[in-house]
C-alpha cells in the first residue's frame, strides 16, 4: 500500500482544523493526475494523482490502478470515484478505487469522483472516447465555502428541463472532447509511423509522460494519447496509426477527457432554448453561482435565478464569446427568499444566431457565510 492521505488524525498538525480549512475553499475533485486510458478491450486504468474528498481529506495515490469493465450487450454507464471513510484515527482509513453502475453526483458518494463510464453496449471493444472527466480543481477558483457546492455535470436530458422559447430548434447533444486549457505546453514531435500500429519509433521522448494527447497529424485518429514512453526514442499511443511513413511531425500535450452539452442552431433563424436546473435548499440560502462554459461569438447565456416563491433575477451581463471552457461565477442576491428544504432554480437561457453554438461543461450552487 502505497497511498497518502493528507491530513490523517494523529498528524503533528492539528489534522481537524486543516481538513476543516481545505474542505473550506475547495470542492471535491481532482487535483492532479487520475486520467483514465484504456489498457484493454475490457479494462481501464487510473494513473498516479490526487484527489480531495468533502471533508477536505487529500488522497494522493502513486500507483496504477486498474477496473473491469464488461463490454455488455446493452448500455451501461458507471462512476468512478474513490470511496473513503473519514475516522479519528491514526493513520485513518484507506481510500478504495470504486466502479459503480449509474451516474452518482457527489453527494451521494463518500469520498470524491474521477469521472464517469459511458459503455455504448453492442458487445464492442472498450474505447478512450467512452471515458468522461472533469478539470481538475484548482484552489484560488472557488469562492471559500460552509458547504460543498451542488455540482452537477449537465448530460442531455437527466437533471434538467428543456424548454423552446422562439426561433429555431436548437440541436442539444451530448458531446466528449480533449480539452488542454489555453498556455498548456504543447511539445512537437516527429517519428516514424507504421501502419495498423500504435507504436511510433525515432522520436525524442524527452517531457513526453502517460496520458498526453497526441494529435496535430490526418494519420493519428481523434482522441488519441500516450499510453506508455517505452525507451527515450520509442512510445505507444492508444490508437493505432493509419499510415507507413518516417518523419512524421505530430505534437503532444496535456489534456482532459471532458463531456458537455452542446447546443448548436442548425437552423435558418436565431433561436433561444432555456435550460431549467432545479436544486433543493440546505440550512444556508445559496449565494453563488459557479459555471464552466465556453461560447461563440454571437452565442449567449444568461443565468437567470428563480427564489422559492417565484421571484426572478437575471444573474449578470451573460456569457458570449469565450472559445476556452473558463469558470464563470455571479452573486445571488440576498434578497431572494431561500427557505430550507424548498426548490429553486437556476435557468440557462441559450440564445444562437445561425451556426453558433454554446457548450456547458458543469456547473453548480454555492452556499456560504455571508457578512450581514
Amino acid at each position: 500500500m502505497s497511498q497518502l492521505r493528507i491530513q490523517d488524525y494523529g498528524s503533528p498538525v492539528v489534522a481537524q482544523s486543516l481538513k476543516s480549512l481545505i474542505g473550506s475553499i475547495t470542492v471535491p475533485g481532482i487535483l492532479s493526475g487520475n486520467n483514465f486510458l484504456k489498457d484493454s478491450n475490457t479494462r481501464m486504468r487510473v494513473n498516479p494523482g490526487s484527489c480531495v474528498t468533502g471533508q477536505g481529506v487529500i488522497i494522493t495515490e502513486d500507483e496504477i490502478k486498474y477496473l473491469s469493465i464488461d463490454n455488455t450487450s446493452t448500455a451501461v454507464d458507471y462512476t468512478v470515484y474513490y470511496s473513503h471513510t473519514d475516522v479519528n484515527i491514526s493513520g485513518g482509513e484507506a481510500a478504495t478505487l470504486t466502479l459503480q453502475v449509474g451516474l452518482l453526483t457527489q453527494e451521494v458518494i463518500s469520498g470524491c469522483i474521477l469521472g464517469y463510464v459511458r459503455y455504448p453496449g453492442g458487445g464492442i471493444p472498450l474505447d478512450q472516447s467512452h471515458f468522461i472527466q472533469p478539470p481538475t480543481l484548482k484552489l484560488g477558483t472557488v469562492i471559500p465555502t460552509t458547504e460543498n457546492a451542488n455540482w452537477i455535470f449537465p448530460i442531455k436530458n437527466n437533471g434538467y428541463l428543456t424548454t423552446y422559447t422562439s426561433g429555431a430548434t436548437i440541436n442539444i447533444t451530448d458531446t466528449w472532447t480533449t480539452y488542454s486549457p489555453v498556455g498548456t505546453p504543447v511539445i512537437s514531435l516527429t517519428g516514424s509511423f507504421t501502419n495498423g500500429s500504435t507504436i511510433i519509433t525515432n522520436v525524442i521522448s524527452t517531457g513526453l509522460s502517460t496520458g498526453m494527447v497526441v494529435q496535430g497529424n490526418i494519420y493519428i485518429p481523434s482522441n488519441t494519447f500516450i499510453a506508455s514512453v517505452d525507451s527515450t526514442t520509442q512510445i505507444t499511443l492508444t490508437n493505432a496509426v493509419t499510415v507507413t511513413a518516417s518523419s512524421q511531425s505530430f505534437t503532444a500535450s496535456t489534456g482532459q477527457n471532458i463531456m458537455y452539452v452542446k447546443l448548436r442552431n442548425n437552423g435558418i433563424v436565431t433561436g433561444i432554448v432555456t435550460l431549467t436546473f432545479p436544486f433543493k435548499v440546505g440550512p444556508l440560502p445559496y449565494s453563488l453561482l459557479q459555471i464552466i462554459l465556453s461560447t461563440d461569438i454571437n452565442a449567449l447565456v444568461t443565468p437567470i435565478f428563480i427564489d422559492s416563491i417565484g421571484d426572478v433575477v437575471t444573474l449578470g451581463s451573460g456569457y458570449t464569446g469565450q472559445s476556452d471552457f473558463l469558470l464563470k461565477t455571479e452573486t445571488i442576491p440576498q434578497t431572494m427568499l431561500q427557505t430550507p428544504n424548498t426548490i429553486v432554480y437556476l435557468q440557462l437561457m441559450v440564445s444562437l444566431a445561425i451556426g453558433k453554438e454554446a457548450r456547458i461543461q458543469t456547473l453548480g450552487l454555492n452556499s456560504y457565510n455571508l457578512p450581514v
